[in-house]
């Protein structure tokens, strides 16, 4: 379900449906209601973090995060936040029983500074640990909050349509890569255990208690997270969208970079295409990641741009002015960028995408007193 039916999704409590789509939406919850179904929707904590990266403990279900109250619930972690805004929109609707899953739920590895797989390993696996609990959420605990989660996705999508704004993390939702490979540890029957919810109508710790205790010896699970209650937020919070989005919507006429299919790789400055055509299929030890000069210079600049600037912050001084890669040329210096990425991620085939301007060669192109490692 999208985000653009909701017309109020923070906090929790204030979630409500969007007034012009209830004519529609009121038949759709008659009928799941009508055969026993669930209300569908998915939960992407991910998007509204990337915009506010000061939410990601929170985002992820650290249980050492920061927690939310609001209308007497204690949160503690984004999905019941969003799950529960949806929980307060179908009670407005006369279904507070109706029940709620989780189509899409997860988070990527690639694209931005918080896509890491650190972070999705955290994310995931305190997601499977909170949903195998049984302890439900804070508005619908126990086994009235239960539910079905499905993680958003098992593979990456080299070739998954996208746009200029999302490219860089759309395609790297998997938990393993296109080869299969495990991108982290994660244990879809049991996850790691997440912060413990109080009882329904148990007080929330005041902020005053929640200072950890003096003694210095006390180990870290012993003390209690701070509560941020909403009152105390700033009136500059920005609105923390604590409902399902779903992944943005795509335009039919958007695709990836075209590759035109006249030009030969090499023809435009930069390597020729690895003569064993399996090569580009597998990658692995004695391979390079280097820029396909037949992509289109915008992408190509934009993974340079993602490997040496802020979002990955490689060490990229060797193709800057003075380096010993340093060239006029952004295909040799993108490729040169490329196949550290590439290094830094054990030389995975999915780590040389880059919005489709990437190209696995099985040639050294190091030259001189440059050097690809």
């Amino acid at each position: 379900m999208s985000l653009s039916v909701f017309n109020v999704t923070y906090p929790p409590s204030s979630g409500m449906f969007n007034e012009s789509y209830l004519p529609v939406i009121k038949g759709v919850l008659d009928f799941l209601n009508s055969t026993g179904s669930s209300f569908m929707v998915n939960a992407f904590p991910f998007l509204p973090t990337k915009e506010y990266p000061s939410y990601l403990p929170l985002a992820l279900g650290d249980p050492e995060a920061e927690r939310v109250l609001d209308n007497g619930l204690e949160y503690t972690n984004m999905v019941d936040m969003m799950v529960n805004a949806v929980a307060y929109a179908l009670e407005r609707e006369g279904f507070s029983t109706l029940p709620i899953s989780i189509g899409a739920v997860g988070w990527p590895t690639e694209g931005d500074l918080i896509a890491t797989a650190e972070n999705a390993e955290k994310f995931n696996n305190y997601l499977v640990g909170n949903l195998v609990s049984g302890r439900g959420t804070p508005k619908r605990p126990g086994a009235a909050g239960q539910m079905q989660a499905f993680v958003f996705e098992l593979l990456d999508e080299d070739n998954k349509t996208v746009t200029p704004e999302n490219y860089l993390f759309e395609s790297h939702w998997g938990i393993r890569f296109m080869n299969g490979t495990a991108k982290y540890q994660i244990d879809l029957s049991q996850g790691w255990a997440a912060a413990e919810i109080p009882a329904a109508g148990t007080p929330a710790t005041p902020l005053a208690s929640a200072a950890p205790p003096s003694d210095a010896t006390a180990s870290p699970a012993s003390l209690t997270p701070p509560i941020t209650t909403l009152p105390s937020v700033p009136a500059t919070l920005p609105p923390l969208p604590g409902v399902p989005v779903s992944v943005p919507s795509i335009p039919a006429n958007v695709s990836l970079p075209t590759i035109d299919p006249a030009c030969v790789p090499g023809s435009r400055g930069g390597y020729p295409a690895s003569a064993n055509p399996a090569i580009a299929q597998t990658g692995g030890p004695a391979t390079y990641c280097v820029a396909n000069d037949c992509a289109s210079d915008a992408v190509i600049e934009s993974g340079l741009r993602w490997v040496c600037g802020g979002t990955v912050g490689l060490d990229c001084s060797p193709i800057q002015p003075g380096g010993p890669c340093y060239v006029n040329s952004t295909v040799a210096r993108a490729s040169w960028a490329f196949n550290l990425r590439y290094v830094n991620q054990s030389r995975v085939k999915g780590s040389c995408y880059f919005g489709g301007s990437g190209m696995i060669i099985d040639l050294n192109p190091s030259l001189g007193t440059c050097i690809y490692p």
